[in-house]
């Protein structure tokens, strides 16, 4: 059973997260121009969901993000994302790329997703799932 919150928040970023932001460099259309485009979307997962060493009770005082930058200029753009997760490992890392790729219009290596570490949220490894199902 995958989380669903994190389907329903990869395809959350993937509805909003194009708009540019800043740019960078010659507006001419010059090459060497780099545009940043931004992202910040609640990844707080529903009550009831399991967290890393508990249940979602309530959500009034919690607050979990996941925000990053897409970089664009010569080449595939890069992706840059920190999500307010305890982990996010295997097929879970695997699925926030793709997903993000996919909305970035670049490939899951041009992407990179790391967590904060935060204590009461959860955690995303589809194949650890899977093995103790």
């Amino acid at each position: 059973m995958k989380y669903n919150i994190v389907k329903a928040c990869l395809l959350l970023l993937c509805w909003v997260f194009i708009g540019p932001n800043a740019s960078f460099g010659s507006q001419s259309g010059n090459d060497t121009a780099v545009h940043i485009h931004i992202f910040d979307v609640d990844a707080t997962p529903p009550v009831g969901s399991y967290l890393t060493y508990d249940r979602m009770t309530h959500t009034w005082d919690m607050g979990l993000r996941a925000r990053g930058i897409v970089l664009c200029g010569n080449g595939q753009p890069i992706v840059l994302c920190s999500v307010d997760w305890i982990g996010i490992a295997n097929e879970g890392q695997d699925e926030f790329k793709r997903v993000l790729a996919l909305a970035a219009g670049t490939e899951p290596d041009h992407v990179a997703v790391h967590t904060v570490h935060q204590h009461d949220a959860p955690t995303c490894d589809f194949g650890a799932e899977a093995l103790l199902l």
